[in-house]
């Protein structure tokens, strides 16, 4: 089985009412869907840095990625096994533009 590594970060507004989310416009699975920002880890890369690189990349913003995974989880899709490492990342203030993946938008507890 095919184990593919990624990494999500769960980017807090400033007051931690929120959490910046990105609807997918691609690839063609995600499509209207809402994920954390993140993606798979490159050769040579740390979970961190893949967390740092993607959450900047689909915001478009930079994103600080804090110390120490919030947690690990993995499941089969597609008969592959997917392992992502969790990380909880700031936006210092800066206001997510989104990218070519999607729409970066908050969401609350309550939506």
């Amino acid at each position: 089985m095919v184990t593919i590594r990624y990494s999500a970060v769960c980017a807090f507004n400033e007051d931690l009412s929120a959490v910046v989310l990105i609807h997918k416009l691609k690839p063609a699975w995600q499509l209207d869907r809402a994920n954390f920002p993140g993606g798979k880890v490159e050769r040579g890369e740390s979970t961190y840095e893949a967390a740092r690189r993607e959450a900047s990349e689909e915001l478009g913003v930079p994103v600080r990625i804090l110390p120490g995974a919030i947690g690990d989880f993995e499941h089969t899709f597609r008969g592959e096994l997917w392992c992502c490492t969790a990380y909880v990342g700031e936006l210092d203030g800066a206001h997510p533009r989104g990218s070519v993946e999607g729409e970066a938008t908050w969401a609350t507890r309550d939506e």
